[in-house]
This record gives C-alpha cells, sequence and structure tokens, in this order.
C-alpha cells in the first residue's frame, strides 16, 4: 500500500533540528530570525518545553523559507 502525505499538525523538536540543518541555518540564525532569544532555539532542540506560540513562530519561520512539514497515513 502506498503511503499517502498531509500537513503535520504538530513538530517536535527532532523537526525543528533537522529542517534547521537542512537549511544550513545556525541555532543563533534560527533565532534571530524568528526573534527570539538563541537559548530559546536550544531549549527546543533539547526537548524542553516551550510555549506553543514559540513553537509556532519557529515552525513559521521555517516554512517561510521553504520547510515543509508532512504527517504519513499509512492506512
Amino acid at each position: 500500500m502506498v503511503p499517502s502525505f498531509k500537513t503535520a499538525t504538530m513538530i517536535d523538536r527532532h523537526h525543528v533540528r533537522m529542517a534547521r540543518s537542512g537549511l544550513g541555518l545556525s541555532i543563533r540564525g534560527l533565532a534571530e530570525k524568528a526573534g527570539m532569544n538563541k537559548a530559546t532555539i536550544v531549549r527546543i532542540e533539547a526537548g524542553i518545553s516551550v510555549r506553543s506560540s514559540t513553537l509556532a513562530a519557529v515552525r513559521e519561520v521555517l516554512e517561510s523559507e521553504g520547510v515543509e512539514f508532512l504527517s504519513c497515513d499509512q492506512t
């Protein structure tokens, strides 16, 4: 069976790190684009809880740079 993909509703620390790395962005570079402190990106990538609005802001920046977050339905 062929899996189908859709836009992911949630992202986690692994998504952020892989997307940032794929774009060639440093932690500092992502933090600057998102208008936040570098320590916040470090916290996200370490799996430390942050506000959902903070994660949404990071996601918005990554998507504006061309990243697509997908999830796979294997039905």
